[in-house]
């Protein structure tokens, strides 16, 4: 390994791997809560972002692994850019070997997973905003809690039945006296997983049966959500 570019590209990964790694095994966890997940997403947008002002780290640790000060040039042809990730006029600018490949690479592939989360926090958002109510219904004001659920049922009308904003009250009266019994209390698992079985091990899936409906529609939205 001789060339200082293929050192660089070496040292960004290193660092960037590693988060990606961790943070979709996280994303993967039965225990983790929807707004837990879209922080986290979030959380590893802003680490990207952050590697921006790196590059002369990166640089300079590539020149150590490599022992190698200097950039490979390309001669004989023209590198064509994506238009999309141009920095104004850097591709006509007299730059140094350093400035092009911090430009037209380093930059490209942090500005490229930076686009990539955001469309994924966005996806995750959405779900948040449709299901949070699942996490927040023993504290939500009986008003808030019927409205929230109202509203997702607009969004699912062929799965979820209207009556569903009346259960979901009720249901949540029980389910917080279930909690505050610290035998059952389960630090494992997430609380819309908790919600589910609640009601089937308990039996009370008669007693509740639009209830059981959103977990099911909250499941197959998450399991379109995996990396």
């Amino acid at each position: 390994m001789d060339q200082l570019e293929t050192g660089i590209m070496i040292e960004i990964w290193s660092v960037i791997l590693p988060r990606f790694h961790r943070t979709s095994q996280s994303l993967q966890d039965a225990k983790l809560d929807l707004h837990t997940a879209t922080g986290m997403l979030n959380s590893l947008k802003d680490f990207v972002q952050s590697l921006h002002s790196r590059f002369s780290e990166f640089e300079q640790q590539g020149k150590d692994i490599t022992c190698c000060d200097e950039y490979q040039l390309q001669r004989g042809r023209k590198i064509k850019r994506n238009k999309k990730w141009d920095y104004g006029d850097a591709e006509d600018a007299d730059m140094t070997p350093s400035e092009k490949f911090k430009v037209n690479t380093f930059y490209l592939i942090i500005d490229q997973l930076t686009e990539s989360l955001r469309h994924r926090q966005a996806a995750y958002s959405v779900i948040q905003e449709r299901f949070g109510l699942l996490l927040e219904m023993c504290t939500l004001a009986t008003d808030g809690l019927c409205s929230k659920a109202r509203t997702l049922v607009t969004q699912y009308p062929e799965v979820l039945d209207p009556l569903f904003a009346d259960e979901i009250v009720q249901f949540a009266s029980l389910f917080k006296i279930y909690q505050s019994f610290p035998a059952k209390k389960v630090i494992n698992e997430s609380q819309e997983l908790q919600m589910y079985k609640f009601l089937v091990t308990q039996s009370l899936v008669g007693a509740f049966p639009y209830t059981r409906d959103p977990p099911h529609v909250f499941v197959f939205n998450g399991q379109q959500l995996q990396w």
